[in-house]
């Protein structure tokens, strides 16, 4: 899908924001399970942070927990 996003995208230029379109399709990653993680993927993005793994689950003091974001080396969640 994201193929053809690109090719329709490319196909229509030039138009305002098709710099933004393509942008915007670098970034996402089509595993944000809700609209707010999709947000916080461009201020990740643009920040210039690392891609974090997205819906990982860990067990922690013998509980499970899906994380929305987790960055291993660093040992960050979120």
């Amino acid at each position: 899908m994201r193929d053809d996003l690109a090719l329709t995208i490319g196909a229509r230029r030039p138009f305002h924001g098709a710099a933004r379109a393509f942008r915007a399709l670098e970034i996402a990653t089509g595993l944000a399970e809700t609209p707010h993680e999709s947000i916080s993927l461009v201020p990740i993005s643009l920040a210039g942070y690392p891609r974090p793994e997205q819906q990982t689950d860990v067990v922690a003091r013998g509980r499970r927990y899906r994380l929305d974001f987790f960055w291993r080396d660093a040992g960050v969640v979120g």
